[in-house]
């Protein structure tokens, strides 16, 4: 059994970078380049095809607009860079924050992020506050809304955090005790217990 704490209700959004309006490949006839991230159930990558709930949203977007795409799955934080990097890249899903707001234009909601930190029952984690944090080995996916977060008290109060670029690595590590929390999205977070065999 899990528990989970510190909840933050954010919103998956298709985010690109402001340039991108503007840029001819968006007027041009070519497909749109997409990126996103496996964060199952919301969008990941089986055989070759993008799938998922946010990536059936991005499609239908399509079909609505008549315009093709190519969606490629990266980690977070390369899809993340080369969103804010590149000229006309789209990427989904990408929590909605006051630090990103700036970062990209914000197309529209594809799916809901509630934000949270897992735990096993076991290892009776109770938290009232982030000084608490202290006391565990926290996982966390390198530039995610929860590593952004986690990050501005990193130093103040000397988390101990392990960034990877992957949610299922970090959920196999949670499982085998290398660490003591997972942080993510929720609905990934059940889903790759679930994935894993675990209840």
């Amino acid at each position: 059994m899990y528990e989970t704490s510190i909840n933050r209700r954010f919103y998956c959004y298709l985010a690109i970078h402001i340039i991108a309006v503007f840029s001819p490949k968006f007027l041009s006839a070519d497909p749109l380049e997409i990126v996103m991230d496996y964060y199952p159930p919301f969008s990941y990558e089986e055989q070759g095809v993008a799938k998922g709930i946010c990536t059936d949203v991005v499609n239908a977007v399509l079909r609505q607009i008549k315009r093709q795409a190519i969606i490629s799955q990266l980690p977070f934080a390369r899809a993340y860079k080369k969103t804010m990097e590149g000229k006309g890249v789209y990427e989904y899903c990408v929590v909605r924050t006051p630090e990103r707001e700036k970062l990209f234009q914000w197309v529209g909601v594809v799916g809901p992020a509630e934000q949270a930190l897992i735990a096993k029952k076991t290892k009776k984690v109770k938290l009232s506050d982030i000084f608490q944090l202290k006391k565990h080995r926290i996982g966390l996916v390198v530039e995610d809304v929860v590593d952004q977060y986690l990050s501005k008290y990193e130093e103040r109060y000397n988390l101990r955090i392990e960034r990877v670029p992957s949610y299922e690595v970090n959920m196999k590590k949670l499982l085998n005790d290398r660490i003591d929390i997972w942080g993510g999205n929720l609905h990934v977070g059940f889903y790759l217990i679930k994935k894993l065999g675990k209840k």
